[in-house]
């Protein structure tokens, strides 16, 4: 996942289910999902935590430290400082916006979103807070309030590509195709580098079955970000969905050198080299797909059918089995 300076944090947000090109083409959930939208930047501000102090202040300093750690990921230090900082400065809404940075970090939803809310009473011109308060509740499924809540982002700065990226996947949630469109146009408007951006239009143009549009989407993202793995991998969806299985192929091995376990993809990887007649080399891909994600029913399906096809009865039957305890057909 892309670092920037202001703290990108990922998570899972939206999930579209791809149309069957044929009975193989299954896309895999899990952590690491093809088809998954890459959340805005979850920002915390580590400038002046107010300008009333001095840069000899220790207490200054004290929340500098905490934005460093949270920085280089040391969550559990950083959340160690910023409680101390906020035990001197309980009003300082920036702190907040930090404190519930490091817990959305650690997943700890119910708590940043306080720490958010927090934030935004004491700071209601904070575009950041309200932007990461629209990301944590993103994350708990409660879509009205995040979208309102990043709109409030946006009346404060409507430049903000991030902002305009995550109510994209807001409207992407809620089904409003078109909306969560528009709102990713506007990102990439506004930030030509934005890959993640790129990547979401690409995913809603593919969930429209206008695979050419998405492929030219799904190729900026890549062209932007040579290791980005997702993009790699939705790119080879479209190209599967068209029936270019020899051009899916190189993208799903892109993805996988870049991120060998990506289980998706290694299923994805398997269907291609299914199609083209590749059938050894498509059961080892399936099997790497169920040892790193051995809870996805789709690649235990892919694996119980191509093992059936070679004769090997009892393993097919095996797989099948394993595949429907997990819900598959």
């Amino acid at each position: 996942m892309l670092s920037e300076n202001d703290h990108l944090i990922s998570g899972i947000l939206s999930l579209f289910t791809l149309l069957a090109m044929t009975q193989c083409l299954a896309v895999a959930s899990g952590a690491v999902e093809g088809t998954e939208y890459i959340p805005s930047a979850n920002y915390s501000l580590t400038g002046d935590v107010n300008n009333t102090y001095s840069v000899a202040d220790n207490s200054y300093r004290l929340y500098q430290e905490a934005a460093s750690a949270y920085q280089n990921r040391s969550l559990t230090l950083s959340m160690e400082l910023v409680g101390r900082f906020l035990q001197d400065h309980p009003e300082n809404g920036t702190a907040w916006n930090l404190k519930g940075s490091i817990q959305y970090s650690q997943r700890l939803y119910s708590e940043a979103l306080d720490s958010y809310n927090r934030s935004t009473e004491l700071n209601p011109a904070d575009r950041m807070a309200w932007l990461n308060r629209g990301l944590v509740l993103t994350e708990m499924g409660w879509y009205e309030m995040a979208g309102e809540s990043v709109e409030q982002s946006l009346l404060l700065d409507p430049n903000n590509s991030r902002a305009w990226n995550q109510m994209g996947i807001i409207s992407s949630d809620l089904g409003h195709l078109d909306d969560a469109y528009s709102a990713y146009s506007r990102a990439v408007q506004l930030d030509p580098q934005y890959a993640e951006a790129w990547n979401n239009q690409g995913l809603i143009l593919q969930f429209q079955d206008r695979n050419d549009e998405a492929v030219q989407r799904f190729e900026r993202a890549v062209s932007i970000r040579p290791d980005f793995a997702l993009a790699w991998n939705n790119k080879g969806l479209s190209l599967m969905i068209m029936g270019r299985f020899q051009e899916a192929l190189t993208c799903y091995d892109r993805a996988t050198s870049i991120m060998p376990g990506f289980a998706g993809s290694w299923n994805n990887r398997g269907v291609a080299l299914e199609n083209l007649g590749r059938y050894e080399e498509a059961l080892t891909s399936y099997q790497n797909a169920t040892t790193i994600n051995p809870n996805d029913p789709s690649a235990w399906n892919n694996q119980a059918r191509l093992l059936q096809r070679q004769g090997q009865y009892e393993a097919a039957k095996q797989a099948a089995a394993q595949a429907q305890s997990l819900g598959g057909n």
